[in-house]
């Protein structure tokens, strides 16, 4: 891919997007885990996911999967259209996570 001017100029609104974003979040216990002030140990995360153990184990594998930038996805019933591909993906990592823990 080649850096245009467009596509810089795209890059840069997406950062802003995101960035902008974060600071609208409301402080809660996810987002100060999120932003480090709460330590917890994360067991996985990428560039849209974070998975750690829940502090309060309802079973012997229970985890957590939150996306990194909330956009207003706070619950599942707040999701929009365009945050299909997001979820799909947090399903996945959940997945993922869940075959790990449960092949030990």
């Amino acid at each position: 891919m080649s850096l245009t001017y467009k596509t810089i100029r795209s890059f840069k609104k997406a950062i802003l997007s995101i960035d902008s974003a974060i600071k609208k979040q409301p402080e809660n216990q996810i987002y100060k885990i999120l932003k480090g002030e709460i330590p917890t140990t994360p067991i996985y995360q990428d560039e849209q996911s974070f998975v750690f153990n829940d502090i309060n184990p309802q079973g012997p594998v229970h985890f957590l999967v939150i996306p990194k930038v909330r956009d207003g996805l706070t619950r599942i019933s707040r999701a929009r259209s365009d945050q299909k591909a997001l979820l799909g993906h947090l399903l996945w990592v959940a997945s993922k996570r869940s075959e790990e823990h449960t092949s030990e």
